[in-house]
């Protein structure tokens, strides 16, 4: 038997005909419980006929209070009939298609909200009509009106977390969509396209290296107009940076023709350009005279140019950690570095905490250079607003999360500790680094203070970054009492107690030889353990002067018969007898 058409109760029609948008609710909530009446009895032909109805007498109907009255009509019918809206999703949303191109403002947002309202509640059987959709996003994302180009954002934000729950979409097809679209001019649909690229980049089911080397490529078409590269800067990024590494197996060689080896060289460059142009590096020749004033107004105005942006995808990158190549690493560091070098803004606190927390983790990098650039960088953020008067607060902040960072990680100590502390002295002032090093450690537990010192005091011993410290340690008799390179050892002697064979060597290096001898003696009152031991012996391949030698014969009074006791002993022999300790040392 046929069953009889769809007809709505006048009430209904005549509320779904109101301008006020209440009354076209209260119609619609009227109108899912029917569909959901229909939906659990299976008439599939009455819902089409529903469906079929609405489309023809509202939204198809010229007046704009009917057409918006279908619209909300038609989404609700998808809500209510839930999963199996999937059956019917052709007939509603392509009337919905229809009228995003309705010269009315009011239709076009009812459109969308009624769009958003079917692709929330069908989710994944939406992606089915994504490069539809796509269209709709970008055609009105270029609206004149600001509350339509709002609600295609949040289309277009709904549909992206729609993809990531389901990533299993046409990819080439959609790729290819985009490429469409690169040669628009329009900045909002270059944004869109750039976020969506960066988007498609993130998902770990896609490579989109793989799936051609031309879209890639002419996605940089983008670039031409440097204004829309400030503001487009972070996504531009967001794409580039994955690029910068090629990985490859070992002996294989670059094929000239490779595309991925292309896009590495090509994303370099736009790499370097775009970092000249953010921070109005000299360099680039191109800068035209506004871009160079838009640069300089950053300085006040934070709203044109965003730097947090740039810093978040950044960081981002930087920290997936062993999942990032060196390469892009070291981009990203050199991004940090002239960014704080060159552009005097402040950055928002919170992501300054967030930058320093994995600065200090890419310390434990693998790579020398990483570890070198990240050093740098560090120093230059903790020393931006140095002015001489703040010197040794920022000593403290810059040495003290090193020091946290080695107390809980002792491995990161033991393999970095002694190439990180010797870049620093290397690249600042090597007497104030050991005098914060030593005052801060005061505050840590007697182990670890010991390990600290020895390291220290090895590296103060034997690197050529110390050369001049070393050289005030042995001639501080000879400088002002009240100088700070005088009373370099007083500030050292405190810490470097904790190491008893580090005292000892500290003694030695300032020629105080008595001072040492006592210590020396002091040690038949402690417990030699092994640590003690050990430090003994690293000292005693250390010591070469003659002049060490009555303090080697209260070392090898200590020692036992090991092979370092054995070549103190042999070496002893060499040189005449005399009494080793006596009262007018």
């Amino acid at each position: 038997m046929e069953e009889e058409d769809i007809q709505l109760p006048a009430t209904f029609v005549r509320l779904l005909n109101d301008k006020l948008f209440d009354k076209k609710k209260t119609a619609c909530r009227e109108i899912e419980i029917m569909a959901k009446e229909l939906n659990s009895q299976g008439k599939t032909k009455q819902i089409r006929k529903l469906i079929k109805y609405l489309v023809e007498n509202f939204i198809d109907n010229s007046a704009v209070n009917s057409k918006i009255g279908g619209l909300i009509a038609v989404s609700s019918v998808a809500i209510a009939l839930d999963k199996n809206a999937k059956l019917y999703l052709d007939d509603i949303v392509k009337s919905i298609f229809v009228c995003t191109y309705d010269c009315q403002r009011d239709v076009k947002y009812r459109a969308l909200e009624s769009l958003y309202n079917v692709a929330k509640s069908v989710r994944s059987e939406i992606l089915i009509y994504l490069d539809d959709i796509f269209n709709i996003i970008i055609r009105l994302g270029e609206d004149t009106d600001a509350s339509i180009r709002e609600a295609s954002l949040l289309m277009d934000k709904l549909i992206k977390d729609i993809v990531i729950e389901n990533p299993c979409f046409n990819i080439p097809s959609f790729v290819g969509l985009i490429r469409e679209r690169i040669y628009v001019l329009a900045p909002n649909t270059r944004k869109l396209i750039l976020s969506w690229i960066s988007f498609l980049d993130s998902l770990p089911d896609i490579d989109l290296l793989s799936i051609s080397a031309k879209h890639i490529t002419k996605m940089f078409i983008i670039l031409g107009n440097k204004n829309d590269l400030l503001q487009n800067s972070p996504h531009i990024l967001a794409v580039i940076l994955p690029c910068l590494s090629y990985p490859r197996a070992e002996n294989e060689e670059f094929d000239t023709d490779n595309f991925q080896k292309k896009n590495t060289d090509l994303a370099k460059s736009i790499n370097e350009n775009l970092m000249n142009l953010v921070t109005n590096s000299k360099s680039y020749d191109n800068v035209r005279e506004t871009d160079v004033e838009h640069l300089n107004s950053m300085d006040k105005y934070d709203e044109p140019f965003k730097i947090s942006k740039i810093l978040i995808v950044l960081l981002n990158e930087l920290e997936l950690g062993s999942k990032t190549s060196p390469q892009t690493k070291m981009a990203i560091l050199e991004w940090i570095y002239q960014i704080y070098d060159h552009l005097k803004i402040e950055i928002d606190e919170h992501l300054e905490k967030k930058l320093f927390k994995i600065l200090l983790t890419t310390l434990c990098d693998s790579s020398d250079n990483v570890v070198l650039l990240d050093l740098k960088v560090f120093c230059k953020i903790i020393f931006k607003y140095s002015n001489g008067e703040n010197e040794k607060e920022n000593y403290r902040k810059l040495i003290k999360p090193l020091i946290d960072l080695f107390h809980k990680n002792p491995i990161i100590l033991q393999d970095r500790g002694s190439f990180i502390i010797c870049r620093l002295c290397h690249d600042l002032d090597a007497q104030q680094l050991y005098i914060t090093f030593s005052n801060i450690l005061l505050e840590y537990d007697h182990k670890y203070i010991c390990s600290m010192v020895y390291i220290l005091n090895t590296i103060l011993l034997t690197s050529k970054e110390l050369t001049t410290v070393r050289n005030d340690l042995k001639n501080m008799k000879s400088m002002e009492p009240k100088s700070s390179s005088y009373m370099l050892f007083d500030f050292l002697y405190k810490t470097w107690c904790y190491s008893s064979v580090s005292a000892i060597s500290l003694c030695f290096l300032t020629k105080r030889y008595k001072l040492a001898s006592e210590l020396i003696l002091h040690f038949g009152n402690i417990n030699i353990n092994i640590d003690i031991l050990l430090e003994i012996d690293q000292l005693i391949q250390m010591l070469e002067s003659p002049i060490f030698t009555c303090n080697l014969y209260g070392l090898l009074m200590l020692l036992p018969q090991s092979e370092a006791f054995h070549l103190l002993r042999k070496r002893l022999q060499c040189i005449p007898d005399f009494p080793p300790f006596e009262s007018k040392m």
